[in-house]
């Protein structure tokens, strides 16, 4: 019999159950977090706020914290509780690799870390590095027009031909006008001046992530 509840470290352990059947929280930041770029397998929550539950056994798998315990505390199970589990509380995207605003055709990756694979001719086009090198030299042939004597270009910083529009991320005006302030942290999060000088009262909807 599962069940949903909180222990201090103190009190893991005690009695029949042990340390293993716990999630171990760190508690890094006061308050919810946002996993852009990651979605809950069940409910469909995206970005996923608060802390991301990533199985380490099924591809590509993640849950927010309401879905993990409603997996736990339902008798009908969506997801095998046997898996190992790993809890990401701070979201860290890029870990200063470049992120492309462009979807890897082959894993859906978007932003595509690190570097990027893209045809000369074709429009869109992309591949991750991962990807990129996986494929057999024939799966580049013949896809959405694509062909083998097109010149693939490899780009190590993210590029764009067009000025682009920033939105805040609190009171969402498009585009910043002014100073803009660009958070260390995330991909493509921005504030503008009366926001970033505001910040405090925004949140808890404004991350501690956030610098």
């Amino acid at each position: 019999q599962m069940c949903i509840r909180d222990r201090c470290e103190k009190c893991v352990g005690e009695g029949q159950e042990a340390k293993k059947d716990y999630f171990e929280l760190l508690n890094q930041v006061n308050e919810n977090v946002v996993h852009h770029y990651h979605k809950c397998n069940r409910c469909g929550m995206e970005p996923i706020w608060g802390p991301r539950f990533v199985c380490k056994v099924c591809e590509n798998f993640d849950l927010c914290e309401s879905c993990v315990d409603v997996n736990i505390d339902s008798e009908e199970k969506f997801h095998d509780v046997t898996h190992d589990m790993e809890v990401v509380e701070v979201p860290l995207v890029t870990h200063g690799l470049p992120a492309h605003a462009v979807k890897c055709i082959k894993c859906y990756q978007k932003p595509i870390i690190g570097t990027l694979f893209i045809c000369s001719v074709c429009d869109n086009y992309a591949f991750c590095q991962n990807c990129y090198f996986k494929l057999p030299l024939t799966s580049f042939t013949n896809v959405r027009g694509h062909k083998a004597y097109h010149r693939m270009e490899i780009l190590l910083e993210p590029v764009s031909n067009e000025k682009k529009e920033y939105k805040c991320g609190i009171c969402e005006v498009t585009p910043i006008k002014g100073i803009r302030y660009k958070c260390l942290n995330c991909f493509d999060f921005n504030l503008c001046e009366q926001c970033y000088l505001n910040r405090d009262n925004a949140r808890p909807l404004l991350s501690l992530i956030h610098i």
